[in-house]
């Protein structure tokens, strides 16, 4: 599974709202409102790096959703993949 977190810039009034809207899409294991320079942060899993990007396009297509910031998370022993 690929793991990955998503930071969103609102374009809503009510961005509580529109992070519990985005909790109803498929592979969505959190989504927060917070402060900040972002206004929601999400995380999603998918299968592979194309159902991914699928989901994350589907989000960015979303009413109300401005900037998004993707952030892939690493697999378990990738950051020793060089032998460090």
């Amino acid at each position: 599974m690929t793991r990955a977190y998503v930071l969103i810039r609102s374009m809503s009034p009510d961005t509580d709202l529109l992070a519990e809207k985005i909790k109803t899409i498929g592979g969505i294991i959190d989504a927060c409102a917070v402060y900040g320079s972002y206004d929601i942060i999400l995380e999603l899993e998918a299968k592979n790096l194309k159902r991914l990007r699928d989901k994350i396009i589907e989000i960015r297509e979303l009413e109300d959703i401005g900037e998004t910031k993707t952030l892939i998370q690493m697999e378990e022993g990738e950051e020793n993949s060089e032998g460090d």
